[in-house]
């Protein structure tokens, strides 16, 4: 894999453990946590579920596929949940922060 750099850990390399984690973290958390939740938010007035995804879930970082698919995985399921939840009034929107360059080189 010649465009691989020797201290980075390639696509081949990721172990079933690590990515599990990740996705665990990145999207599983906010899933379950939904579920958990929403269920006392039917029947209630102004209730919002609020999803912290990433620019990464539009545009991939090229070091870090595994993330980038968790929070896809989470900004998919956000819109999902956004229309799943419409009729019960429970309104469901991701943040989704971006990365920003450091200038001052």
């Amino acid at each position: 894999m010649g465009d691989i750099e020797a201290d980075v850990v390639s696509f081949f390399d990721l172990e079933y453990k690590g990515v599990q984690s990740v996705l665990d973290l990145n999207f599983l958390g906010s899933f379950l946590t939904s579920q958990v939740f929403a269920k006392d938010m039917v029947g209630r007035d102004g209730c919002s579920i609020l999803n912290i995804s990433s620019a990464s879930a539009a545009r991939p970082l090229t070091r870090i596929p595994v993330y980038s698919g968790a929070v896809a995985a989470l900004t998919n399921f956000t819109r999902w949940l956004a229309v799943h939840f419409a009729k019960a009034g429970i309104r469901v929107n991701a943040i989704s922060p971006r990365f920003l360059r450091n200038q001052s080189k």
